[in-house]
């Protein structure tokens, strides 16, 4: 078999790939440079889109600059520049080649893998039975068990508390900020001084200037601060790692950050970052470790906890709690807890959530009354819930307001999925040319200059100064439940009026919630105000939602709902005039509250969290038959149109996320676990050397390897070795060379990197070892030689074990990308000959029970194990013999990866 092709690198130099004779050669000028378009090969190569291209890019990168200073590359003819040398780049056996259109070897040993999905890590849930967990990582007598479940209530208990407090914090903060922008813009500018180009150049200044603190936050404070914090939330719960989303760093960004977002004007709300601050507590708190401020706790019971499934869990609480604290509505909180973690609900998880978003509830509605002069002993529990209003009433749904209902229903799907469609190609559109740190400052004043200019010049220009006598909301009061911010609605009007226009466009967001859902009089909410507000929310929240800060989308959507929902119930009262209720104010109110929830969920898909929410925030319990009927007919309609908002970030951060259900049965029952696992796998020895693993660590990324000890005599290359030679750029090779010619040799050279082949024991898998473990291990320095005789499997270690608080996770055992630079460079920097040759003992920290399936089981299978079990890598074993054949991680599964080898498969059929 031979085929090539010239493809143009450096003008006019160009490279040719050829196969023949399994031998790849590959011809060259002699001063080109080495680039991706090495990969851009014949047609028939690029069905082999796989890690065999980039390994190939990798040796032949390595082997240039070898030849440029050792000349290691064999020469067929003379160095001049404009003549093309012929380079034998590997002698790899590659039989399978040949017959790659077979079904057998095709998709199996050559499969695709989006790059983006590589920018991710994937997080182990499962707790492995190593001997150093079964020792100390469970609690063993009934008594531990007892307290155990205790501390267990005591921290959710915590988390409730203090995530209260935070929202509380952020609330006060912003109703600071609105005195400083609204209360001299309003009591010196306009109404002292009746100064119209003065007010709007200090209200649209100010704002800026606190919306471009927020994005400088994000920026240099924690990235991962950006945007409402839900969709990495839910792939970390997913299984999916991101760095520092549960950090102190991030705590403080998001905290401030969002405070400054809803002060500024923007479109945004606070109750998505006060979900993810509320994580990040209960993260926290399960840890007992406080990174940003180096503390550590190190009560024994806290060792327990310091598991990512015990993490997740406190995460998913403290994620409720805050969306509760945010609503002061606890049964929103335990669903939208539920429906972020379905993945690993469980019955006891929802009632722990449960009971934080009660108690966050509490002390957040406790805090605020408290703060408006109330005492403990006037305070009503009747009152609990950020949208509840002195003097609201309810409305008792007849059966002819059915129709409006499942209009709304439709409105609010419509609306929602053709909003996440839009947002979509605008996150595209910043994904490509919004990239520097400036375009983002720049993108943030633009925005929020808009926003403001036409907050303040929409009332001026369109509104009626109206009497305010018959509004029965209450401004704020000492002892009376009323506005969570000031209304300002009185603009340019007398002090016994207000612009009818300012109190739905000019309010701060929330204040004109309130409005929406309170107001008592139908007259003063005119119908161009409800149009030109519905437009002017819809059209900014599509380009708040994607700026560079933390933006939350709960409280905007409401909004935009209860618009809808208003503008649906004067249809109502116009459509019948004579029937009992229909043209009472009460049922334009309530019609907005259903509103708000049908279309939050056709814009997020989040119909329970939203529903039961809303009603638990206004307490409008009649509503809950209708607000539930017109959440799912929202929901569905929606999902013609696009994705949910969430989803839709999570699909376009290029997460390796598991959905809940599959979304094509045929694709993933038809692609088994052989085509898609990768024969490439570094394995090391159940008692390797310091120096082996130091070159395996520098050498691949891999999150855990499987561990191989001896069991017959035969001829292997050494591990170590192997890894040396099998760097990927694109995603590290997991290849066992299979013969002496898959390693270059070195023995001229004294570089312990560079070992020489030795004869090795075949080697039968037994366990599996994660990298953390690994690196732990060359920290504490926790290596020795031992006898020749302790090489067998489950033979007792010559050194104590480490304890579980010297292998959790936690802070400062936790390495990142950085401190396993500091770990490696340490050791690279130069070993005694001692250290290079000492041994690790493994067999204590590794687990003895990886997950196994056979070649022939389904990618459903391996799906299930990932997304149900917490699984991060799953072992495939050949069917008859048993022998460990490949390795699949969640990405290997990813629909895209199935569809292009299921395509492969097809060709290869014809």
């Amino acid at each position: 078999m031979s085929f090539s092709r010239t493809t143009p690198l450096n003008n006019p130099k160009r490279w040719r790939v050829v196969i023949e004779r399994n031998v790849l050669v590959l011809s060259m000028s002699s001063n080109a440079q080495v680039t991706e378009d090495i990969l851009e090969v014949t047609p028939e190569f690029r069905l082999l889109e796989s890690s065999f291209f980039s390994n190939l890019y990798n040796y032949v990168r390595s082997s240039i600059q070898s030849m440029r200073s050792r000349s290691s590359f064999r020469s067929h003819t003379d160095m001049n520049p404009s003549t093309s040398v012929q380079v034998e780049v590997a002698r790899t056996s590659f039989s399978s080649l040949s017959s790659y259109q077979t079904e057998e070897n095709y998709s199996s040993e050559l499969r695709p893998r989006l790059r983006r999905t590589d920018i991710y890590d994937c997080v182990e849930f499962h707790t492995p039975a190593s001997l150093v967990n079964v020792r100390w990582a469970f609690p063993r007598s009934p008594r531990e068990q007892q307290f155990f479940a205790a501390l267990h209530l005591f921290l959710a208990v915590l988390t409730g508390i203090l995530v209260g407090v935070f929202a509380l914090s952020i609330e006060q903060g912003v109703r600071a900020i609105y005195l400083a922008s609204y209360k001299v813009t309003q009591n010196i500018l306009i109404e002292e001084h009746d100064s119209f180009w003065g007010a709007l150049i200090y209200f649209v200044g100010f704002s800026s200037c606190i919306a471009l603190t927020a994005t400088c936050l994000v920026l240099f404070v924690s990235p991962e601060a950006v945007g409402s914090g839900i969709p990495p939330l839910k792939g970390y719960i997913n299984g999916i790692q991101s760095q520092r989303l549960l950090s102190f760093r991030t705590f403080v960004a998001k905290l401030f950050g969002n405070m400054f977002v809803v002060g500024s004007g923007l479109i945004s709300g606070s109750v998505a970052p006060v979900s993810h601050i509320g994580a990040i507590t209960g993260a926290g708190l399960s840890q007992g470790v406080f990174a940003g401020l180096n503390i550590r706790l190190n009560w024994k019971w806290f060792r327990f906890y310091r598991t990512e499934a015990w993490k997740r869990d406190f995460a998913s609480i403290g994620l409720g709690a805050g969306f509760a604290a945010a609503l002061e509505a606890p049964l929103g909180g335990m669903f939208f807890s539920i429906e972020m973690s379905n993945a690993h609900w469980h019955y006891r998880l929802a009632w722990i959530a449960l009971l934080g978003g009660i108690i966050a509830t509490f002390t957040m509605g406790t805090l605020t009354r408290l703060s408006k002069g109330n005492t403990l002993i006037v305070l009503e529990f009747a009152e609990y819930g950020s949208l509840v209003s002195a003097g609201m009433q309810m409305y008792t749904f007849m059966m002819h307001t059915l129709p409006f209902v499942l209009l709304l229903g439709v409105l609010g799907g419509c609306l929602g999925g053709i909003a996440v469609a839009i947002m979509k190609q605008l996150t595209l559109f910043r994904k490509r040319y919004i990239i520097k740190w400036y375009h983002k400052l720049l993108e943030m004043l633009l925005v929020n200059m808009i926003i403001n200019i036409l907050r303040f010049l929409l009332p001026y220009w369109g509104g009626q100064c109206q009497s305010s006598n018959h509004f029965v909301i209450i401004p704020e009061q000492t002892g009376v439940k009323s506005f969570k911010y000031r209304d300002y609605s009185r603009f340019f009007c007398t002090s016994s009026e207000f612009n009818d226009w300012a109190a739905l466009i000019y309010n701060p967001l929330e204040t004109v919630l309130d409005y929406l859902f309170h107001s008592s009089d139908v007259t003063l909410l005119p119908i161009g105000g409800l149009f030109v507000g519905l437009i002017y929310y819809y059209v900014f929240l599509l380009f708040s939602a994607g700026l560079y800060a933390p933006v939350g989308v709960f409280i905007p959507s409401f909004t935009i709902g209860g618009f809808i929902g208003r503008l649906v119930g004067k249809l109502a009262s116009l459509g019948y005039p004579g029937s009992p209720g229909l043209d009472s104010s009460v049922l334009q109110a309530s019609f907005a509250v259903i509103g708000s929830a049908a279309f939050g969920s056709g814009f997020l898909r989040v119909p329970m969290t939203i529903s039961l929410g809303l009603l638990d925030a206004t307490q409008d319990i009649r509503a809950a038959f209708c607000s539930l009927t017109a959440s799912v007919i929202a929901r569905n309609i929606g999902e013609i149109f696009s994705e949910g908002f969430f989803d839709s970030q999570v699909n376009l951060s290029g997460m390796p996320f598991l959905d809940a259900t599959i979304t094509d049965p045929h694709l993933f029952h038809s692609v088994r676990a052989r085509d898609v696992m990768q024969r490439q796998m570094a394995t090391i020895h159940l008692k390797p050397r310091v120096g082996d693993v130091v070159l395996l660590l520098q050498t691949v990324e891999h999150g855990a390897f499987p561990v191989v000890a001896p069991t017959e005599v035969a001829t292997t290359p050494y591990i170590a070795e192997y890894a040396r030679s099998s760097k990927s750029s694109d995603r590290p090779s997991r290849t066992m060379p299979q013969n002496d010619e898959d390693i270059s040799p070195h023995s001229e050279s004294n570089d312990w990197r560079q070992v020489e082949q030795v004869n090795q024991p075949a080697r039968g898998v037994v366990g599996t070892i994660s990298r953390h473990i690994l690196l732990q291990l060359l920290r504490l320095r926790h290596y020795s030689i031992l006898n020749d005789s302790a090489t067998t499997p489950h033979t007792s270690s010559v050194l104590p074990w480490l304890s579980i608080s010297q292998l959790d996770e936690a802070w400062p055992n936790i390495t990142d990308k950085e401190a396993e630079r500091v770990v490696l460079e340490h050791y690279l920097g130069g070993m005694p000959t001692s250290v290079v040759n000492a041994t690790l003992d493994l067999e204590p920290y590794m687990n003895p029970n990886p997950f196994i399936v056979s070649e022939w089981s389904t990618a459903a299978d391996l799906r299930a194990g990932f997304r149900q079990m917490g699984a991060r890598h799953i072992l495939v074993a050949r069917s008859g013999t048993g022998v460990i054949d490949g390795i699949c991680t969640r990405k290997d599964i990813m629909p895209s990866v199935l569809r292009q080898i299921a395509e492969q498969k097809r060709r290869s059929n014809h």
